[in-house]
């Protein structure tokens, strides 16, 4: 994922592996997030989504995104994450968590 520049921050590139990848505010004391975003916006939970990444039968990567459950809640393209909901998203999808804004980018995805 790209998190671009948002009033609290800078871009930052993190890679997501297979499975679950937890997604949050990093803090010293934050364990059990596998993507840490550096970030001083207090509207970001430590622990705010996740992204699964799953192969399907034909070898492609399938990527879902649910809330964690957090406080202020996960949104696709502005349009809120229900709380048991798992949506699936693909190359260029714009998620929006607390003030911050990050882009998925699949390996060779990305256009020039």
């Amino acid at each position: 994922i790209t998190v671009i520049e948002n009033t609290f921050g800078f871009k930052q590139e993190l890679p997501l592996v297979m499975g679950d990848n937890v997604i949050g505010r990093r803090n010293k004391d934050t364990d059990g997030v596998d993507v840490p975003i550096i970030t001083s916006d207090p509207s970001m939970g430590r622990k705010h989504c996740i992204i699964n990444v799953k192969e399907d039968k034909e070898g492609k990567l399938v990527y879902t995104l649910r809330d964690f459950p957090s406080l202020t809640g996960t949104f696709l393209c502005n349009v809120l994450v229900g709380k048991k909901e798992q949506i699936r998203i693909e190359e260029g999808a714009i998620v929006t968590i607390g003030a911050t804004t990050f882009i998925l980018h699949e390996p060779g995805g990305e256009k020039e």
